[in-house]
């Protein structure tokens, strides 16, 4: 808050007057202690002065205009597949692009002002960035990649619910990379000393529902005989899950087909239903966690040592290339056009290393 001024005639000493005095005192920025000395030399004034400057610079959201981060937009700045799958989980999943604003950007070349040299490397990660904070990116990234494959399955509607384990075997993919992004993000945590989530991450997924649900129904589906399973007019019928092996439908239909077939109405599920009903819980549980790592990656502590760590100091004050925020990468392009992918220079006498990837001109 600004602090107090007054005119330099003002005198007195009424209740009024040491009220405002009071006042100003409260309003006034908190002044070191000084040792010996008062505040009226010019040496001291410059020292608090620059704490002051310090203090304004590191306060979250303000980090020498990080905010200039939120100029970026996944649906025109994502990779390939980010930008594939953003409008199936936009509505359902929106911290994941706030996140990637101001954890995942800053760390690519996307801030780089050279980028303009060579655009269609802007997505990757720049030289140097520690592995920390490279396998932040790939848990974070891992997990929408996962959940747009199985969600855009799922949207095939007849096959998927023909097949429900191929749905279910990329949900259990989201899982196991929402594990690492925990881990990883607490690690980032611990290094700038906050706790970002709890001791519960190491009963995962204990307590993060659906995955232990969704894990159960993936082992039955990979590692057993081909399940029985119901069919009406179009519909599929597969056996419900309960926590409870005892007295868990699914664990009864493992045994043998005839089991399956024995299976009440009500111990059976449609796999419509099903699938909508995990793929609704997986998104909440994401956007719940991603709102915490949000909170964290955006406090002073955080940002202080992501600064240092991963040398983004050295690009402040942040000054966001025009070409980074006016360049769309092109349907068609090569396979730098994904985060994961690399272009492998032809043996001698091979195809040109200029190719196109399967989906790239969708």
């Amino acid at each position: 808050m600004k602090k107090a001024e007054f005119p330099e005639h003002f005198s007195g000493n009424g209740p009024s007057v040491r009220l405002i005095l009071l006042l100003a005192r409260i309003w006034a920025p908190a002044r070191p202690a000084w040792k010996g000395t008062h505040m009226a030399t010019a040496e001291c004034r410059a020292e608090w002065r620059a704490q002051r400057r310090a203090s304004q610079i590191s306060y979250p959201g303000r980090v020498d205009g990080l905010d200039r981060l939120d100029q970026f937009d996944l649906g025109r700045h994502g990779d390939r597949h980010e930008r594939e799958f953003w409008p199936l989980l936009s509505g359902r999943f929106p911290s994941y692009e706030i996140l990637w604003r101001r954890l995942i950007v800053p760390l690519t070349l996307r801030i780089d002002p050279n980028i303009t040299a060579s655009p269609e490397r802007w997505i990757r990660l720049r030289p140097g960035i520690p592995e920390r904070y490279e396998k932040a990116s790939m848990a974070h990234y891992s997990v929408f990649y996962f959940l747009g494959r199985a969600v855009k399955r799922f949207a095939e509607e007849k096959t998927a619910l023909d097949y429900p384990e191929d749905v279910l075997f990329l949900l259990d993919s989201v899982g196991d990379n929402f594990q690492r992004f925990l881990l990883v993000m607490n690690k980032l945590g611990g290094d700038c000393g906050q706790k970002i989530f709890d001791a519960s991450i190491d009963q995962f997924p204990k307590g993060f529902d659906p995955f232990r649900e969704i894990s159960d129904y993936r082992d039955t589906f990979l590692h057993n005989t081909v399940i029985g399973r119901g069919v009406g007019v179009d519909k599929t019928f597969i056996p419900r899950w309960n926590p409870d092996k005892g007295l868990s439908p699914l664990e009864r239909a493992k045994r043998s087909w005839s089991a399956a077939e024995q299976l009440q109405p009500a111990d059976q599920v449609t796999t419509s239903d099903l699938l909508e009903r995990l793929i609704e819980d997986v998104c909440r549980t994401l956007e719940s966690s991603w709102q915490q790592a949000l909170a964290a990656a955006t406090r002073q502590p955080f940002q202080q040592k992501m600064l240092k760590a991963t040398g983004l100091e050295d690009y402040l004050p942040l000054e966001i290339p025009a070409a980074s925020l006016e360049w769309v990468q092109p349907a068609g392009f090569s396979g730098l056009g994904s985060n994961t992918t690399f272009v492998v220079p032809p043996a001698s006498g091979e195809y040109s290393a200029k190719r196109s990837e399967p989906g790239d001109n969708e």
